[in-house]
């Protein structure tokens, strides 16, 4: 199977963009327990955070997956 430049970027970035959604989850959580008593408040404000991490890292995976993949975007005349 041949995989073109930009997908290979964005699977690999989307890969990565999901850690740290894991990442941004756990840290938050550990640290929002800390400061509220309901559960459920906790667990909300923790996925919220892990979206938005998400959101912003495939997002910029996009970007530069395109810009990557085509380089006369950045040449200048």
């Amino acid at each position: 199977m041949q995989m073109d430049l930009f997908t290979m970027l964005f699977v690999i970035g989307t890969s990565f963009s999901l850690i740290a959604a894991v990442m941004a989850f756990l840290i938050s959580y550990e640290e929002y327990r800390k400061h509220f008593i309901d559960r459920r408040k906790t667990l909300a404000m923790s996925l919220q955070s892990a979206a938005v991490i998400m959101v912003f890292f495939v997002v910029v995976t996009l970007i530069i997956a395109f810009v990557f993949s085509n380089p006369q975007c950045l040449a200048t005349n």
